[in-house]
């Protein structure tokens, strides 16, 4: 599996993860409408679609509403607009606008909350893209050191390792070891890391 496909595998998995935060903002009833988290949820939306639409037109349509949704900023409460940057920044990234992408990612981190976690790795993949390995490495060992949750953990070991794999693959094995001992719900990551350790023993 190469790298662009570790990204999209994430891109789908962080957006599977926000439908959790949306049953639970849902929870909130009226409020959460007014205060915007119906435009916040309707982006994330649009944007999952976008990345799976395969028709040119469908996209189109698509796209101008994530751009409808984005020009309603001022209409989102500040309790949510952690979860607007997140997206927002999704979609700078689509366009290649990085440096816009990593201006929003900075503000989500800085209101902490599970967003915010979720941005770092957010961060580390504009980086990867930006071909700022360096600085990509760093996001992930931040995140690693930081964060008390599996999922995103070893999804952060997991771009560490194929990172370290360029230049050093015995340090990206015994990355590779580590995920492996993660809790069997984990399996998709455990099955990766065990595939990975047998490839590079074997070159």
């Amino acid at each position: 599996m190469t790298r662009n496909n570790f990204l999209v595998l994430f891109i789908v998995i962080i957006f599977m993860f926000a439908s959790v935060i949306v049953v639970f903002y849902n929870s909130l009833g009226k409020d959460y409408v007014k205060s915007g988290g119906e435009i916040v949820e309707n982006l994330e939306k649009d944007l999952n679609n976008y990345l799976k639409e395969n028709d040119t037109k469908e996209r189109e349509k698509i796209f101008l509403r994530i751009k409808e949704l984005i020009s309603k900023e001022k209409e989102i409460s500040s309790y949510f607009i952690p979860r607007f940057y997140l997206a927002r920044a999704f979609y700078l990234q689509s366009q290649a606008q990085y440096d816009e992408a990593i201006k929003d990612l900075d503000i989500v981190i800085k209101a902490k909350g599970i967003e915010s976690e979720i941005a770092f790795i957010n961060k580390a993949a504009v980086y990867e893209k930006m071909g700022l390995k360096e600085d990509a490495l760093l996001v992930y060992e931040n995140l690693i050191n930081s964060t008390s949750l599996d999922f995103l953990k070893v999804r952060a070991l997991l771009s560490k390792a194929i990172l370290i794999e360029e230049k050093d693959k015995d340090l990206a094995v015994k990355v590779y070891e580590e995920i492996i001992k993660f809790p069997y719900e984990n399996n998709l990551y455990i099955n990766i890391a065990n595939n990975k350790i047998l490839e590079l023993r074997q070159n």
